[in-house]
């Protein structure tokens, strides 16, 4: 770290100056100083991105409708998510591919049941 006074080179943890003693500011550091982990929202995310989208979109498939194509989608993604965890531990994320699989499969059962109930009724209106 640079001294603003004198232009001293000083370590990066220092507090005052080596050589005329000034205040250091503090470094801003992110909370997340290691490379390797991902962060949405400065929150550490698994290196297992298939079973958080499939959280994502089992929880973005509770809206009406929505739940059809993104709960299939939660579905394959949960699959595909706890496949990869359960073959390298290291990868985590298996609560969430377990969460996406089970909410999918729920929305996408229950969306196509009440496409069904409404083409019944359109269908009981119509005779």
């Amino acid at each position: 770290m640079r001294c603003p006074a004198c232009a001293t080179d000083n370590a990066a943890a220092a507090v005052a100056c080596s050589k005329c003693g000034a205040k250091l500011a503090k470094s801003v550091r992110r909370k997340n100083s290691d490379p390797g982990v991902y962060t949405f929202a400065n929150v550490p995310v698994p290196e297992n991105p298939r079973a958080v989208l499939a959280y994502h979109c089992a929880i973005y498939g509770m809206i009406p409708v929505a739940g059809l194509f993104l709960g299939s989608a939660a579905l394959a993604l949960g699959v595909v998510g706890y496949c990869r965890a359960r073959k390298d531990p290291a990868k985590k994320g298996i609560g969430h591919a377990i969460t996406g699989m089970l909410l999918g499969s729920a929305e996408l059962l229950t969306n196509a049941a009440g496409l069904v109930f409404v083409w019944i009724g359109i269908q009981s209106l119509m005779s």
